[in-house]
């Protein structure tokens, strides 16, 4: 990026923060319990903001994310963003003891990260014990504005969360297991957001309906967010039209079923283009392997607008509970969309082929009801849960709690698919797998026959990866890869392993840090069949320069947003600022921070112009390229007579204090108000270079003591006491806290945080495993989510303030 181009973007930044739009979005998730009445008994649910199925986390790809989970129950907690890439931001992945230690009752946690370069549906969910059942959610991603779907735009969207219930504790249920060693209780039914519908004997018991207008196309966001049941989801008669899975685009193909694992999303457009009147929506779960399940079907229903008042309902049939063919059927039909937009980038080439294989054994339990206690592992390993977070100790070096050995094959094979052999223990270890950085992978998860055969939805956290080939039976290493699909195949996070088969997928360890893989059916996770990847940093990553010098405006504008979360106090600050930049060095960021600050440095020199503004409507005017270079060659002196003049004429104290004023009462940007009402011997121009050079200062830290300025004082060294006759701002008015000014010292204001505004972001320190492990930031304010509505507001203890323009958030 030339340094014309940096010069505006750094003039735009601070004189028209709208034109540089932050993109953050933020959100307070308050963790309670909440009495909830469903198949007519009562309980106490833990669930975020009283919600159940939990608030809907809506974004645009490449924003950032901003949320804070405060722990209002009991249990510890933690909170996964499933899908989410957490690009160099692993600390904010979630699950327990992986990324970050439990949050404790009373405590909270920030998570932050990026969406780069997705869109489309996820969920978060608990991902500690089985709290998951009733805390999870929707997550929305939007394409940037501007970008249309890759599919005909629907007319509305509708998020459809699959869930089970239990009429039990689910806590209570999933210790009795653990103590008696045996299959924990199965749920009693499923949900379709939140509501069980018609069951036996409880007739009071309300079903979830679908409301749609004829002619009108629908975008159906479905999310299974069961704790251990795959689905399927069908209405009767209307076709679906899949277009993305696991917030990744497909090929469209069609289909009257879907099937969804446990962590899966499926987005499919819906037409209702059938006679008016209400249709039965079904969700029955699959299971083929002789063991025990939630048999039972949830019903919904489709209803039109103008459908009266007890119409009959159409009726569907059901697909068989153990309909393998429907599944290997819908899955076969998942193809990437492998477009010039959104190319499939699959790894042609290995440096680690794997194979796991996947099994449930038995082990010794003295304290079990049998004396044994079922168990299930990944090449044999059960992995056990430390009590330090593995990204922490890998982080810190902390020896001793974790080994990285974990077997890369079967330490003995043997015929995965056939008997059981005749020893099914397993050893017990917390092992890792280590990968380079930018090494490219290959996993064959192998299910098995030991005990009984059953399907496995397998999850990989920090990335996305591509499923290359599937079969039944045991996978043949020399035949099965001749048969991959290298060209299109579906890209995801979640993958259901075929009962007694297996599955090929390939991905690009392009993301440092620790990474679970587990059975996303949570009695497995439980027993122990998950371990984790330790993807290397880069060191070239850390020391050079990347090979791309150039730098996009999308670039330029997360460069924007970290300088703003991460200031000159923050340890390791290019480090972070790096994290938030994919496919950028610290050396990169480095750089491109002096680029700026020579430039400023030209600014304030004069040997840059100001920008001027039209008078009419204030609209920023560019240098073009021609005479840039020669405005940068005159020396001071040879500027024109009015700049000679603006800078014969300097600002007063009085001046400056009536300029915060007015920044105060009408907000960056309108410089014609604030000249024309506070500033009065100022016109607009000298109005905007003042302010330029204001917010200049304040970014720099005002640390050069040896050039004291009028630009050090700030709006919160303002008393009510200031001359002039202008009235003092009201409380409702826009605001700048300077970064240098320690806000315990300062007055106390007391802004509306319901007004979209720049706010402060704040850093603070919190213990896990007494290590900082939350994000080294806190703030306060009151997030707006992609519609407008407004989340809780907050307010925690001031540490470190910068500055981040904030802007509320629409469709």
């Amino acid at each position: 990026m030339d340094r014309r181009f940096r010069t505006l973007m750094l003039l735009g930044v601070f004189l028209f923060p709208s034109l540089a739009e932050s993109l953050v979005r933020r959100y307070n998730f308050n963790v309670v319990l909440k009495n909830t009445t469903k198949l007519c008994a009562t309980k106490a649910i833990a669930t975020v903001n009283g919600q159940f199925p939990g608030p809907t986390l809506y974004a645009r790809e490449d924003d950032t994310v901003i949320v804070r989970v405060t722990n209002h129950i009991t249990h510890n907690v933690t909170i996964h963003w499933h899908g989410v890439r957490q690009l160099r931001t692993g600390w904010s992945d979630g699950p327990v003891y992986i990324t970050q230690c439990p949050i404790q009752p009373g405590q909270n946690f920030i998570h932050s990260f990026n969406l780069t370069g997705q869109r489309g549906t996820l969920l978060w969910h608990a991902h500690i014990s089985w709290l998951r059942a009733t805390l999870h959610g929707a997550i929305v991603i939007l394409p940037k504005r501007g970008i249309p779907y890759p599919f005909p735009k629907p007319q509305k969207e509708k998020i459809i969360i699959l869930a089970e219930w239990w009429k039990a504790d689910v806590e209570a249920v999933v210790n009795q297991a653990t103590q008696s060693g045996l299959p924990p209780n199965i749920s009693d039914t499923h949900t379709i957001n939140g509501h069980p519908g018609p069951v036996t004997g409880c007739s009071s018991q309300g079903a979830y309906t679908l409301h749609v207008e004829s002619g009108k196309t629908y975008l159906l966001r479905i999310i299974n967010a069961a704790v251990n049941d795959e689905l399927f989801f069908k209405i009767a008669g209307h076709s679906l039209t899949i277009v993305e899975v696991d917030a990744s685009y497909t090929k469209p193909f069609q289909t009257d079923t879907i099937f969804i694992s446990p962590g899966q999303t499926t987005n499919a457009l819906l037409t209702a283009n059938q006679a008016v009147g209400k249709y039965l929506i079904a969700v029955t779960p699959f299971m083929d392997a002789p063991i025990g399940f939630d048999n039972l079907t949830n019903y919904a229903t489709l209803r039109y607008k103008g459908t009266p008042a007890h119409p009959p309902t159409i009726l569907t049939t059901v697909p068989p509970q153990n309909a393998t063919p429907l599944i290997h059927a819908f899955m076969d039909s998942l193809r990437s969309l492998n477009s010039k937009q959104y190319p499939t980038k699959v790894p042609l080439t290995l440096d680690h082929s794997l194979f796991f294989f996947l099994g449930v054994g038995v082990n010794p339990c003295a304290t079990c009801v049998n004396g044994s206690k079922l168990v299930a592992d990944i090449n044999n390993v059960s992995f056990v849960m430390p009590t330090v977070a593995l990204l922490e100790a890998h982080y810190y070096n902390i020896q001793g709690v974790f080994t990285d050995d974990f077997p890369g094959n079967p330490p003995i094979p043997f015929n995965y698919t056939g008997n059981s052999p005749s020893n099914i223990h397993t050893m017990n270890g917390t092992r890792l797998y280590r990968l380079a950085y930018n090494s490219t992978v290959q996993i064959v998860l192998q299910g098995t026959a030991v005990i009984a055969p059953e399907n496995h939805p397998t999850h990989l956290h920090g990335f996305n990866f591509f499923v290359v080939g599937k079969g039944l039976g045991n996978f043949d290493p020399y035949k099965d890869p001749l048969k991959f699909n290298l060209v299109d195949p579906v890209e995801r996070n979640t993958i259901a392993v075929p009962t007694a088969g297996w599955t090929a997928i390939r991905f690009r360890a392009d993301n440092p840090g620790v990474w679970f893989l587990h059975c996303h059916l949570e009695v497995h996770t439980t027993w122990g069949l998950k371990m984790a990847f330790l993807v290397d940093n880069d060191s070239n990553w850390f020391l050079q320069a990347s090979q791309s010098t150039e730098w996009t405006r999308e670039e330029n504008k997360k460069f924007e947003r970290a300088l703003a979360i991460y200031d000159e106090t923050t340890p390791d600050r290019w480090i972070k600022v790096a994290e938030m930049i994919p496919g950028k060095t610290v050396w990169d960021v480095i750089k491109q921070y002096k680029d700026l600050e020579d430039d400023v440095s030209d600014i304030e020199s004069g040997r840059v112009p100001i920008p001027g503004y039209l008078a009419s409507s204030f609209k920023l005017e560019l240098v073009d390229n021609r005479n840039f270079d020669a405005y940068r060659r005159k020396s001071s002196t040879a500027r024109g007579p009015d700049q000679e003049r603006k800078k014969g004429v300097p600002w007063t104290e009085e001046e400056h204090r009536q300029f915060l004023m007015g920044l105060l009462k009408y907000g960056k940007g309108d410089w014609r108000n604030i000249s024309r009402n506070y500033v009065i011997s100022k016109s607009p121009t000298q109005v905007a270079s003042h302010a330029q050079k204001y917010f200049i200062r304040q970014l720099s830290g005002g640390k050069d003591k040896r050039r004291p300025s009028i630009h050090d004082i700030t709006i919160v060294n303002l008393t009510e006491t200031s001359s002039g006759n202008n009235k003092p701002p009201s409380h409702d008015q826009s605001f700048a806290l300077a970064p240098q000014q320690k806000p315990t010292s300062a007055p106390r204001m007391s802004p509306d945080w319901s007004q979209p505004r720049d706010e402060a972001v704040m850093i603070f320190d919190s213990d896990c495993g007494n290590l900082s492990m939350s994000p080294p930031y806190e703030f306060k304010g009151q997030g707006h989510n992609l519609y407008g509505s407004a989340h809780y507001g907050f307010h925690t203890k001031p540490y470190i303030q910068t500055q981040s323009s904030i802007h509320q958030i629409r469709k």
